[in-house]
């Protein structure tokens, strides 16, 4: 490796060096850009993965990442044994984590493989839906390799 090489993510690999995984908690998330260095992290060039990042303040008090280890799709609520999505349920352990984090907002974030951060009008209703049912929305942030989307109501 390199000399001159510029590690920009030291704080976070060391802790999983030790512990053999990434505590995001307790992390200050104060602009758009202290996201996107978080979602940099986890953002994964094969596979689409959407992320609920829980706050308190500025604080982060909790993260979750949903995958359907496809391409291009993430199935963000479960499908029942019949097939059935039962999105009451999904927001209500939503808003149940929330309430156990003492988290006051959340923000979305989930990356696209098509090497294209644009939103799409899925993005926009998933966005949307969320907002109406879950009440402290701070964005919505679309990752890909190189630029990124930010939604904002």
């Amino acid at each position: 490796m390199n000399k001159n090489c510029r590690v920009i993510y030291k704080r976070l690999t060391e802790p999983m060096r030790k512990k053999g995984y990434i505590n995001l908690n307790h992390r200050l998330v104060n602009t758009k850009d202290d996201l996107v260095e978080i979602a940099e992290i986890f953002r994964s060039t094969e596979y689409e993965t959407f992320r609920l990042i829980y706050m308190k303040g500025n604080k982060i008090v909790g993260h979750e990442s949903i995958s359907s280890r496809t391409p291009n799709y993430v199935r963000i609520f479960q499908r029942d044994n019949q097939g059935r999505v039962n999105t009451e349920r999904c927001i209500y352990k939503i808003l149940n984590r929330m309430n156990r984090l003492g988290a006051d907002g959340y923000y979305m974030a989930h990356n696209h493989v098509s090497g294209e951060a644009k939103s799409s009008s899925e993005d926009l209703k998933t966005t949307a839906y969320f907002i109406k049912h879950i009440q402290g929305f701070l964005g919505h942030l679309i990752i890909n390799n190189e630029t990124y989307a930010w939604i904002s109501y």
